[in-house]
């Protein structure tokens, strides 16, 4: 009875496996398929993207120390500076979309590719700081 569950279960989730996008080779075209495979695609670059700056945050976040004798607050201006650009970051991107003329199923797509492009140039800014900060 239990292995019938199981294949059932596998029956039905063998179209959600088919249907992934295959990133190395997208699709063409400019249908709603295209823009949801081109979406699905956008989105795991964005994560890796995202997982990257925020891996290269918390390394930069740990070198760093407040010496408040001193008023040296680079820790705490730090996160305020990375909070800033959040907010910089997603009104940039609703701009930038909101300037598209594309068709409306691309506008997550492209809003993606923008939050990435962001993201990408912020860690390489991080990166270096934190070449910095080591270096000293």
């Amino acid at each position: 009875m239990k292995l019938s569950h199981c294949a059932a279960a596998l029956f039905f989730l063998l179209p959600i496996a088919a249907s992934a996008a295959d990133c190395d080779h997208p699709p063409g075209g400019i249908g709603l398929g295209s823009a949801q495979a081109n979406l699905q695609c956008a989105e795991k670059t964005r994560a890796a993207t995202d997982q990257k700056l925020n891996d290269i945050y918390q390394k930069l976040l740990a070198t760093l120390r407040d010496d408040p004798k001193r008023g040296i607050n680079p820790h705490s201006d730090l996160i305020a500076a990375q909070r800033a650009w959040i907010a910089y970051r997603d009104a940039e991107c609703g701009f930038r979309n909101s300037l598209s003329s594309g068709a409306p199923q691309w506008a997550a797509v492209n809003r993606s590719e923008c939050l990435t492009d962001l993201t990408a140039a912020r860690a390489k800014n991080l990166a270096e700081y934190l070449q910095q900060a080591q270096a000293e």
